[in-house]
């Protein structure tokens, strides 16, 4: 995380999080010595999309952006799921796949 830990932790508090709908997250592939880190936020925020996996080969680091919806906000108004915000990024293969069993198991 680069730099505002204190506001990230204030947005994700109990008394805001009601009003951060959501969190994008750069999930990165590899491990750097830190004393900062993200506050814990899954217990209230769901993945809703994974991009595909980017890769900087001058250092080999591979990353992806994850998307994350308040779960609720998002059962109260579904339509704040940001989907255009999201199709900016090729979906990872994983998340195809997990849509595919889901249309399967709905449609047969």
């Amino acid at each position: 995380m680069v730099g505002g830990q204190g506001i990230y932790e204030e947005a994700l508090s109990d008394q805001y999080k009601h009003r951060c709908k959501l969190v994008i997250a750069t999930r990165i592939n590899k491990e750097y010595e830190a004393d900062v880190f993200m506050p814990k936020f899954e217990d209230s925020f769901t993945p809703l999309f994974i991009s595909k996996t980017y890769s900087q080969m001058k250092d080999e680091i591979t990353f992806d952006f994850t998307f994350f919806g308040n779960r609720e906000l998002l059962r109260e108004q579904p339509e704040l799921v940001p989907t255009r915000a999201m199709s900016e990024y090729p979906k990872h293969p994983e998340m195809q796949y997990l849509e595919y069993i889901k249309e399967v198991i709905a449609t047969g």
